[in-house]
């Protein structure tokens, strides 16, 4: 059992042994780490985000991050991978390499010159995993349960400057519990370990507030039941002291905690009790950092300003152009469409919050924003609480999408980080700058009579005549989409990738099954906003191809005279000539119900009359896009005379 000696000691306790082989302690230069051999096991695996400056930009970058335990339970440090040549897929091979509970010998080991108040570990080094040399070993017994960090609570009050560190301790109580807006759980705890401040004679246990967060009240129900009785081990916190008070706080993506093992902790959950209890005598070495919950934003209520894919590009726009003189603007973008998201596709945080980026297309241009989990399920016809039904829909490939939406994009400057404290968060997005973030924060689906105004004209006027990207969805007749040897198609003699068309068909689709699928043809289609055709030509006739798997056959499949709006993603020469003037290939689609035939019509008219926009008045055009109208609901257009 462990003396209260052991209990209450600080870094002193760490204090190196001569023995005749090195320690990992020892390693302190670059001359030492080249000398030395020593058997070490990977006990963590992390792939860091974070920015670096370059010519006074930041520049996002990776590494793997890996902890390594020596032999001695006091000693482990950490081993670090930094990403070359851009080269992601390289990354992730090395950090396969390094699979938890993996053992390996060192020798000829390089250390990085880091920074030590980012390195969190009791040895304050970090060995380069690429130069430094490594042999696998076999499995091991002689290493520790879990590592034993050699910080204590009292020490906490040595902090001058910001540093990162690791705990053991015990949770003394629950001081506070909440949710966060997204759903996340969070509480204020007060830990203690049986540390005292040395400068004093007190009797006073040293303690430490501090908040933490999980991802649901299943994890946080389980993290409960070592209230009071069970050390953990807090690892990768971050202490610093400014005005003269010291705060500890977690590190997003970084900290973690796990039940501690080993004589340490035996012995201090043996004190559990007496540091624990109600008569215990505790004095806080930090200040708890307030919180106020934020209010929920309401993003569908205010004016949004109008604007165009085109203008609000992220990876192409300035602060200037898309903010103004202000931290965020909040945008609109209406009958635009929305790609599914893949199965292999990232959709969730670390945190386990909805959280992707998909790409939009309009008339304008194809951009890529990120999607909150409100917006994600908003999408798929879902209440803000049925993540894990989006999740099934994904993995059973029923997830659907509205043809055409309207949503709201809010688009914010982001402080710059310091390097290597930057990681990645739910509103984190590559821009030109690094210092945009784009969030889809509402979505709404479009109603066929939700037929667009002048406004529209006027925005898209702006940038009329200039030179336009293929990367855009053109609402256009059929009799003006055309097979083309360099791209998906000709729109009105243009190249585009997407196509938006109002489709009837005069008979029912077929379907053939092969290995993967199903490959389903529709003969004699015509363009439902030509008119009624007096008889079937093969100048206004096109056959549709999709290839979908089983469970979207019915998405692609239509009976004789029904109306659809869909996405053209190709146009080849006819299979039937005769018959065909072309083969369109149908890459979404979604049935217009008889009553609302004449107003999507109508819509689909105002579309393609938007989508060929060709000239603007120089004199009152303006390409800022926070100084366009202002819509005051999703779906809606500014009333202009």
């Amino acid at each position: 059992m462990a003396t209260k000696a052991e209990l209450t000691s600080g870094s002193a306790s760490a204090a190196t042994e001569h023995t005749e082989e090195p320690q990992l302690a020892e390693l302190v230069t670059q001359e030492a780490g080249l000398s030395t051999e020593i058997e070490l096991k990977v006990i963590r695996n992390d792939l860091v985000h974070y920015t670096y400056t370059y010519k006074g930009n930041q520049v996002p970058t990776q590494k793997v991050q890996i902890v390594l335990q020596s032999k001695q339970a006091e000693q482990y440090c950490l081993g670090v991978a930094k990403l070359q040549k851009k080269d992601e897929t390289e990354l992730k091979k090395v950090r396969d390499r390094w699979q938890i509970g993996t053992t390996w010998r060192f020798k000829a080991i390089t250390l990085l010159n880091e920074k030590q108040a980012y390195i969190h570990t009791s040895c304050r080094i970090a060995i380069d995993l690429r130069k430094s040399q490594a042999q696998a070993l076999l499995q091991s017994t002689s290493f520790p349960q879990t590592p034993v960090p050699t910080v204590t609570i009292a020490d906490v009050l040595q902090l001058t400057q910001m540093q990162r560190f690791d705990l053991m301790a015990i949770v003394a109580k629950v001081l506070d519990e909440r949710k966060s807006g997204a759903g996340m759980h969070i509480a204020d705890v007060r830990l203690v370990d049986g540390s005292k401040d040395n400068d004093s004679n007190t009797t006073e246990y040293a303690s430490l507030p501090l908040t933490l967060f999980f991802k649901d009240a299943a994890e946080f129900a389980l993290f409960k039941q070592y209230v009071g009785k069970t050390p953990l081990l807090f690892m990768c916190l971050a202490g610093s002291r400014k005005d003269g008070k010291i705060s500890v706080i977690t590190l997003k993506d970084q900290s973690w905690r796990q039940e501690a093992a080993g004589p340490k902790a035996d012995g201090m959950a043996e004190e559990a009790a007496r540091m624990c209890g109600d008569d215990a005598a505790l004095r806080d070495v930090a200040a708890l950092q307030t919180f106020t919950a934020a209010p929920a934003v309401d993003y569908s209520s205010p004016m949004a300003t109008l604007t165009a894919c085109h203008l609000v590009d992220p990876m192409c726009g300035t602060s200037a152009s898309l903010l103004g003189e202000d931290s965020e603007h909040l945008y609109q973008l209406n009958h635009v469409y929305v790609t599914l998201p893949t199965k292999e596709a990232s959709i969730k945080t670390k945190d386990d919050r909805l959280f992707t980026r998909l790409d939009v297309w309009d008339a304008t241009k194809k951009i890529t924003v990120a999607f909150r989990s409100k917006a994600m399920l908003q999408l798929a016809s879902l209440q803000n609480d049925q993540d894990k039904e989006y999740e099934q829909l994904l993995a059973t490939d029923e997830l659907r999408h509205p043809l055409l939406v309207s949503l709201r994009l809010l688009l914010q400057s982001k402080p710059e980080k310091p390097e290597q404290e930057a990681t990645a968060t739910e509103h984190s997005q590559t821009q030109s700058d690094n210092r945009l973030s784009a969030v889809v924060v509402e979505v709404e689906p479009c109603t066929f009579t939700d037929i667009p105004d002048d406004s529209v004209d006027a925005i898209h006027g702006l940038f009329a005549g200039s030179a336009q990207t293929s990367e855009r969805l053109a609402a256009v007749p059929l009799d003006k989409l055309k097979p083309s040897p360099f791209y998906n198609m000709l729109a009105d003699g243009k190249p585009v990738e997407k196509a938006l068309t109002l489709l009837r068909f005069t008979q029912r689709s077929n379907g053939k099954q092969h290995a993967h699928g199903f490959r389903i043809i529709t003969e004699r289609t015509q363009d439902a906003t030509a008119g009624a055709a007096t008889e079937l030509t093969k100048e206004n006739c096109y056959a549709t191809v999709a290839l979908c798997t089983v469970e979207k056959v019915p998405d692609f499949s239509a009976a004789k005279d029904a109306t659809v709006m869909a996405v053209i993603s190709k146009v080849v020469a006819p299979s039937k000539p005769l018959q065909h003037t072309a083969d369109l290939y149908i890459e979404a689609m979604e049935p217009v119900e008889k009553d609302d035939i004449a107003s999507s019509m109508g819509m689909m008219r105002k579309l393609q009359q938007i989508s060929k926009v060709q000239s603007a008045d120089p004199d009152t055009s303006c390409e800022i896009a926070w100084q366009q109208r202002k819509c005051r609901r999703l779906l809606r257009y500014p009333t202009i005379s």
